[in-house]
């Protein structure tokens, strides 16, 4: 009977409204989708700069082991004189000449060895700089996904949500409708969020043609 039917307000109202939904939401996953590639993306080569960090701090360290090594092996042996067996009337005539040469080299190994230490030092400037930077984007690779995760989570929820308010709209007196909720709401929890847009999409597809074929009907 004619008064058994439902009820439908405003049709076309409501079948405007619902597609701008299905629209913006579907609009809102794809920028989603979007922003979380651009973050793995920027992720991915964050990765790969903390290498190539590792691998200079790794540099540095080795050459800061082989010059300690070479400075202990090349330091003088005090005591040594290349006059040993000659006549000690020779080595008389010769000590200002000897005085002279082992103060000239006593002052070229001062030089070299300020030299040494200042290269040194800049080296391990530079490994302790490597080392703030890895830590640094580290910190930063962390922070970066503790805010994916939350935005992933808020994102799941609105959209969720919104889900949630296309089945409320839906007319559950319609037994098809009602039929493929039922089996939409048994599979739900194994189902990706694109996947119940999809579902949920359909059927408010479904009860809007519905509407337009019993409205013509009636008419």
């Amino acid at each position: 009977p004619r008064d058994s039917a439902p009820r439908v307000t405003s049709p076309a109202a409501d079948e405007g409204s619902m597609q701008q939904t299905i629209n913006e939401l579907t609009d809102f996953y794809t920028s989603l989708q979007r922003q979380h590639s651009e973050l793995v993306a920027k992720f991915q080569a964050q990765e790969v700069e903390i290498i190539r960090l590792k691998e200079r701090v790794k540099v540095l360290e080795d050459k800061d082991g082989v010059t300690g090594d070479k400075s202990v092996d090349d330091a003088p042996i005090k005591g040594r004189s290349s006059y040993e067996g000659e006549a000690p009337t020779e080595r008389i005539s010769s000590d200002s000449e000897e005085i002279a040469r082992v103060l000239t080299s006593m002052d070229a190994v001062t030089v070299l060895a300020g030299e040494a230490n200042k290269k040194k030092l800049q080296e391990q400037i530079d490994a302790q700089v490597a080392r703030e930077l890895e830590e640094q984007q580290e910190r930063e690779d962390m922070r970066m996904n503790e805010q994916i995760a939350r935005d992933a989570e808020v994102a799941r929820i609105h959209a969720e949500e919104e889900i949630q308010a296309m089945i409320d709209s839906l007319d559950k007196s319609n037994e098809t409708v009602a039929k493929y909720l039922q089996e939409y709401q048994q599979f739900a929890s194994d189902l990706s969020l694109e996947k119940k847009i999809e579902l949920i999409s359909d059927l408010v597809k479904y009860q809007d043609h519905y509407k337009k074929v019993y409205k013509f009907s009636t008419s």
